[in-house]
């Protein structure tokens, strides 16, 4: 079963032309998840900035970084890594790791960050912010990497079928 179907594949999103290398979709998909990636932490940070002074550091984290999955799941499929359709496969695949690293991975390395950030700022907002912005870099090379090699794997296209009557 999947989800409805998707518009048309972004030309050239998912594996490399005749005339393009696996360099250049590599790195054009690198762009494209830096792009979404900022977008999504701006998103991420706006809602913990609000959350925090009330919830706390850890609540807040659970809670800007889920909405902030869900954004980051329907955009990196239809831009990034350029899916055809968004299926179950694809959602389970992305959802278990991303969740391990934004509500396991990230969470410990925001109180370690917190805890440095302290004995350099000794103010608890902008410690908060300084280790969640720490936090972020190591979760978004994290995902990519996961994203990259398992939810969306370059593939190559089907070779055009052979006349195998003219051989």
């Amino acid at each position: 079963m999947t989800l409805p179907p998707l518009p048309p594949r972004l030309p050239s999103s998912g594996y490399p032309t005749a005339s393009e290398g696996a360099t250049a979709v590599l790195v054009r998909r690198i762009g494209r998840f830096v792009g979404i990636g900022v977008l999504n932490t701006l998103l991420d940070l706006a809602l913990f900035a609000v959350l925090e002074p009330h919830l706390g550091l850890v609540p807040a984290t659970i809670v800007s970084t889920g909405v902030a999955m869900v954004f980051s799941f329907v955009a990196n499929a239809l831009f990034a890594f350029g899916a055809t359709s968004l299926t179950w496969r694809a959602a389970l695949t992305f959802f278990v790791p991303t969740a391990i690293n934004m509500w396991v991975i990230q969470p410990v390395v925001i109180v370690a960050l917190n805890h440095v950030a302290h004995q350099v700022y000794d103010h608890d907002y902008l410690d908060a912010l300084a280790a969640k912005l720490g936090a972020t870099v190591v979760s978004l090379t994290i995902n990519f990497l996961v994203y990259d090699r398992y939810v969306w794997p370059r593939t190559s296209p089907d070779p055009a079928p052979r006349d195998v009557a003219s051989h």
